[in-house]
């Protein structure tokens, strides 16, 4: 058999390598959530796979009412008695990060690096959104009914049409008051140059490992 005609041969059995590979990453991911947020309702996980998609590209509008709206929530963080990890992978591949504001209330990070981190981190993924609905809908709903998460037919629907209009969601009610979480979402390697060096050196040991 010619190379070529062997290259082609073997193609669908390498996509499908591809693809079990990345489920396998997406249930893992999605375990990860509900073991370690188990107040976690469906939104969460879509918030958590979506922002690790498309990252903050659709948070940023105007800087200073980012920086003024970041200075308030760190002085709602600093009186906080729920405890955040120091930061958390988002998705199945942690492209993204969400740096959480207890770095700045403890003096590891300043607020200025962090929102240096943020704003950097800030630029189009110029991500297909179409993708990003077959993931959704095909993928990481599997993952969730798979890893047991009971969700009603009227939040998978909503979700789904979230999905295909690549619209973002906020964390559910429960997840909220469960957890009170306050984070930005930073780039993967903006974090390990820009906010990794400066946290305590324990901080793994409160989250996933990159």
């Amino acid at each position: 058999m010619r190379k070529s005609n062997l290259i082609l041969a073997l193609m669908p059995l390498l996509l499908f390598a591809c693809k079990a590979s990345d489920n396998g990453g997406i249930q893992s991911a999605v375990e990860r959530q509900l073991r370690d947020f188990p107040q976690s309702h469906l939104q969460d996980i879509y918030k958590s796979f979506y922002q690790n998609y498309f990252g903050a590209e659709h948070l940023i509008s105007d800087t200073a009412s980012v920086r003024a709206y970041l200075r308030r929530e760190i002085a709602e963080a600093a009186g906080d008695t729920v405890p955040n990890p120091y930061y958390e992978p988002v998705g199945s591949n942690g492209q993204f990060v969400r740096v959480y504001l207890r770095n700045v209330t403890e003096h590891f990070i300043t607020e200025q690096q962090l929102f240096d981190a943020f704003l950097h981190s800030a630029r189009p993924q110029r991500r297909p959104s179409e993708a990003w609905h077959r993931l959704w809908t095909e993928d990481i709903v599997a993952a969730a009914r798979q890893a047991g998460l009971d969700f009603s037919q009227e939040e998978l629907d909503a979700l789904s049409d979230a999905s295909a209009q690549k619209r973002a969601v906020g964390h559910s009610d429960d997840y909220r008051n469960a957890y009170h979480p306050h984070y930005r979402i930073v780039e993967r390697h903006i974090f390990e140059d820009e906010i990794a060096p400066y946290l305590p050196k324990d901080s793994p040991a409160d989250n996933t490992v990159l």
